[in-house]
């Protein structure tokens, strides 16, 4: 069946090159590449963040494995050639200034076609600090708790640079939209190969649950998020707990 021409799943090999590509400089320019390089990096965004409010967030001392691994993704968070900043860009600025700065640097509303490399270079600069507040609420790496709705909600326009925002590019889009990954992850992926796409597609996402090589690995880090993805073994995706083989 289709099950039988599976590959083996992507996320347990070549991590390194996989982040290196998707969080290449060319890959930032375009908000495909910044969605899947934050995809990626999501769970591992704390072993970067040198910003004073998230001090007691930075996760580097405890997984120094594994923030050595995700190196590429420090990109993300300090765009300019991966330099820290001498001063976060937004920090001197009044909540009204910092609204303005996101809006101009990033706002094109329905328009695709305002989508330029330079719109995107331009808006993550603005927003690679405090992309923290979109990374899902239930990791250790999302700020949100910490900076407050309050702050967070200064760089909502920022929000678009990572995640879909409800803009489905296909009919695949849809479905996974609409439905969760239990309800596409079920024992009909193995005659169904659409389903088994949609299911793997969505699985992608939290392919570091899935990773074999230990310092890619977030299942120790996230076991509870991981385990909402328990059904992505139906497609060949399964957790590699510390001591198993």
């Amino acid at each position: 069946g289709a099950g039988s021409t599976a590959q083996y799943p992507s996320g347990n090999t070549g991590g390194a090159n996989q982040l290196e590509d998707v969080c290449s400089e060319s890959s930032l320019q375009t908000l495909d590449g910044l969605r899947s390089c934050h995809n990626r990096c999501q769970t591992h965004l704390c072993c970067f963040t040198t910003d004073p409010k998230l001090a007691d967030q930075n996760c580097a001392g405890l997984i120094p494995a594994g923030c050595s691994a995700y190196e590429p993704c420090k990109k993300l968070i300090f765009p300019s050639a991966g330099t820290e900043p001498a001063v976060s860009p937004t920090a001197l600025l009044t909540q009204e200034e910092t609204e303005k700065q996101v809006y101009d640097a990033c706002y094109f509303g329905n328009d695709p076609t305002r989508v330029t490399e330079e719109l995107v270079t331009n808006c993550h600069a603005v927003c690679a600090e405090r992309l923290c507040c979109f990374s899902d609420y239930s990791l250790q790496s999302s700020c949100r708790s910490t900076l407050g709705d309050d702050e967070c909600e200064l760089y909502s326009l920022c929000e678009q640079l990572v995640t879909e925002n409800g803009v489905a590019s296909d009919a695949l889009d849809v479905e996974e939209n609409e439905f969760g990954v239990d309800e596409l992850c079920i024992d009909k992926v193995a005659v169904d190969s659409n389903l088994f796409s949609a299911c793997r597609e969505v699985c992608e996402r939290r392919s570091c649950c899935f990773e074999s090589d230990p310092s890619y690995s977030c299942y120790d880090m996230e076991k509870d998020w991981c385990d909402e993805y328990e059904a992505c073994a139906f497609v060949d995706y399964k957790f590699y707990e510390k001591g198993s083989t």
